[in-house]
């Protein structure tokens, strides 16, 4: 119930030898593990570092992050499970006081946040994101300032859903929020998301992730043609298109995602090109200070399709903007330079390109 229903036992580095001051530190919190299930929470610690760095973009930071775990004693196993949200009324004595059935939701599965932060600041300082791993097989989980996972089937693919709210905050993608018939869900009227992976914008031009949308894919791709329910109409493009598909943020109509299934929004499938984006820009200026990253193969502008720019040729002594930071795996911040490859097509007649900086002169 409190802290007085439990004690930190002490931290272990679980992977990663970065400096604690230049890299992503993840830490992993024992909550409703007994003196004797300790060895269990060292397990399912194991099994979230094995799902976390083979986990595309995890992938190809590695040596920028550290995994801790703090073991932690509570009195009793599990968590708070209140009848009122169909639980099974338990009530144990846990250090970080979890419970399912938040907001009325059974599966919201909340901890003392100001407890687990104060707790992992003393453990681990430079903390980048908080996981606290709940000692429970019934499925549920939360993201906010820390995350919180059960051990349900499919625990790792939890605690990395979770860790895309706390870490980087990205939305929800599903369009619900309890389930089942929600009026009030029907349709997003609000003000532009503050989120990176949804909006309620279906302007091309202006759409905030158009860096990673083929010229050729349709803006809206995807529209729901009955708000009241949601849409479970297979996609009309390949798997991994990015575009603007319909029924997001727990909105049935009225907001958009960028892809038509991924990790914020069903568990077992790869996070979206958008939000591997927002998780590189995070982690990848810490994986090689001072050196040169290689990126794989992307173009950036292609005037002849539109991509990166209005399509059409260019006209004579004429400019085009490029944004490169954030694009094609390049981070959005901490970039001194990059190497470019630049190449014109189909010429009309004889002349010359200039590559500079935006906001220099031209030279």
């Amino acid at each position: 119930m409190t802290t007085a229903d439990g004690s930190v036992i002490g931290k272990t580095q679980i992977f990663g030898s970065a400096p604690a001051s230049h890299a992503f530190n993840v830490v992993l919190l024992a909550e409703g593990f007994t003196t004797a299930q300790q060895a269990h929470f060292n397990t399912a610690c194991m099994s979230f570092v094995q799902a976390f760095l083979t986990t595309p973009p995890y992938d190809g930071l590695s040596a920028a992050i550290n995994i801790f775990r703090v073991n932690v004693r509570s009195t009793d196993s599990g968590a708070d499970d209140p009848t009122s949200t169909g639980g099974t009324g338990a009530t144990p004595r846990t250090y970080f006081d979890a419970t399912f059935g938040a907001n009325g939701i059974q599966r919201l599965l909340v901890c003392d946040d100001m407890t687990a932060l104060t707790v992992a600041t003393a453990q681990v300082p430079q903390f980048s994101a908080v996981l606290v791993v709940v000692n429970s097989t019934e499925y549920g989980g939360s993201g906010g300032s820390v995350g919180v996972y059960s051990l349900a089937d499919g625990a790792t693919e939890i605690a990395l859903h979770e860790m895309g709210h706390t870490a980087y905050g990205l939305a929800d993608e599903y369009p619900y929020y309890a389930g089942g018939v929600e009026p009030a869900q029907n349709h997003f009227s609000g003000p532009e998301p503050g989120e990176p992976n949804i909006t309620a914008n279906s302007v091309r031009a202006s759409l905030k992730w158009r860096w990673a949308v083929p010229a050729t894919t349709a803006i809206p791709t995807m529209n729901n043609p009955d708000c009241s329910t949601e849409d479970y109409r297979p996609s009309p493009v390949p798997g991994g298109t990015v575009g603007l598909f319909e029924g997001a943020g727990y909105f049935h109509c009225g907001a958009y995602r960028p892809e038509y299934d991924y990790k914020m929004r069903n568990l077992g499938v790869p996070f979206c090109r958008v939000c591997r984006q927002v998780i590189w820009n995070d982690i990848g200026p810490l994986s090689t200070p001072g050196g040169f990253t290689s990126l794989a193969p992307y173009r950036l502008l292609d005037t002849r399709s539109g991509q990166g720019a209005l399509r059409g040729a260019v006209a004579p002594r004429g400019t085009v903007s490029l944004q490169v930071a954030g694009c094609g795996g390049v981070p959005a911040s901490g970039v001194a330079a990059v190497a470019l490859n630049v190449t014109v097509a189909e010429p009309t007649a004889s002349g010359y390109v200039t590559v500079y900086g935006g906001g220099m002169t031209r030279p």
